[in-house]
């Protein structure tokens, strides 16, 4: 099939990921604090059709972190990025990766 494609004119491989239900939902999540610094749970639960407390309940103690440190606000409708907050977005965001493993090497980092 390799060199059928090449005989075609097609590139022989592809590149990509299939991602799952959860991967469009947290990239959501991420894409969505990192562009606006906010979300807006109704928004979210209209969109994904589940509760965003109840989904995120494993992020809850992270967020209360984040909160006593005063870079978000955490309120019953909304999840907002504090001024300074707006300045470690990165590190908001990073509590809604999946993939994160604390202690393994990322390709980027943040302060």
């Amino acid at each position: 099939s390799y060199y059928a494609a090449l005989d075609q004119g097609v590139f022989p491989t592809q590149r990509g990921k299939i991602l799952s239900a959860e991967d469009i939902l947290r990239k959501w999540v991420i894409h969505t604090l990192m562009c606006t610094f906010a979300i807006d749970k109704e928004i979210f639960e209209q969109r994904f059709q589940v509760h965003f407390d109840a989904y995120f309940a494993s992020v809850l103690p992270t967020l209360k972190i984040l909160e006593n440190d005063g870079l978000v606000l955490h309120t019953p409708t909304h999840l907002h990025a504090t001024s300074l907050g707006e300045l470690f977005i990165r590190n908001i965001a990073m509590a809604f990766d999946a993939y994160l493993k604390e202690g393994q090497p990322q390709f980027s980092q943040s302060i």
